[in-house]
């Protein structure tokens, strides 16, 4: 009589219907949730509603509910480039930048919140590349709604003038467009336009103050839809919500050591 554990024959799609009826009919774990709270939600639904493959006597392989493979294709880039005139008091710029994404719902900041892949739906890709959050590109979009660059392309034009030495000013455009407008709440490519103005003061002795100020004008890949996600919903539930123009005032003084 052979010893061991009981091996199980079990298999991702074994359990793929009553997984897709526990999404439909249950709420959703709260956005952030580790996987394996998650897991355990399914499980106990599954069990007590006796799901195919959960009725007494089954052996259960936690594995296979996970089992399987997530392909991973994905890429960023940056360009920058100045032109100094006027002995380099007069600086124009250009910034442009790129994300790679993919079209499942959400920009996919954070992939597993947001259910960037879904072996019940078919779904094994997660292809939108992030920038790192500290590199900011802007003041509000990017920065403050979204969180940081991804599933996107923005050009950046920007001119700065040092009025005297450590003292200038830096004013820039940002425009931000979607890859795939199914990742936006609009289901649209243009995100918004924003202007960020900076004042800035560097001194000798490891000083620097500042004050900064952004304007964001939102394109219609900022709208939201409603409840059912389609421009020129009927009824109260399902209109559509224009974003609004939002601001941004930021000062800093800092100490260099």
């Amino acid at each position: 009589m052979p010893l061991g554990r009981p091996h199980s024959k079990d298999y991702p799609e074994k359990y793929k219907n009553s997984f897709e009826l526990y999404q439909l009919t249950q709420p959703p774990v709260p956005a952030g949730s580790p996987m394996a709270d998650q897991v355990a939600a399914y499980l106990e639904w599954a069990i007590i509603q006796q799901q195919d493959g959960f009725e007494k006597g089954e052996i259960i392989n936690i594995g296979a509910l996970a089992e399987g493979s997530v392909d991973i294709m994905q890429f960023g880039a940056v360009l920058q480039g100045d032109y100094r005139m006027l002995d380099d008091k007069l600086i124009l710029g250009l910034e442009l930048g790129f994300a790679s994404g993919d079209n499942s719902p959400g920009m996919g900041v954070r992939p597993f919140a947001e259910k960037q892949f879904s072996y019940a739906h078919g779904d094994t890709n997660i292809n939108n590349f992030r920038f790192n959050l500290d590199y900011h590109v802007d003041m509000i979009l990017w920065r403050e709604i979204v969180g940081t660059v991804t599933d996107a392309f923005y050009l950046k034009p920007s001119v700065r003038y040092d009025v005297a030495e450590g003292f200038g000013a830096k004013l820039s455009a940002v425009y931000s467009s979607a890859i795939y407008s199914d990742s936006t709440r609009g289901k649209s490519h243009p995100l918004g336009l924003e202007f960020n103005l900076d004042i800035f003061y560097f001194s000798d002795d490891n000083f620097h103050a500042g004050i900064a100020y952004g304007l964001l004008i939102p394109f219609n890949g900022m709208d939201d839809l409603g409840d059912d996600m389609a421009r020129g919903g009927i009824g109260e539930a399902n209109q559509d919500d224009g974003g609004n123009i939002a601001h941004r005032i930021l000062g800093r003084l800092v100490l260099y050591f």
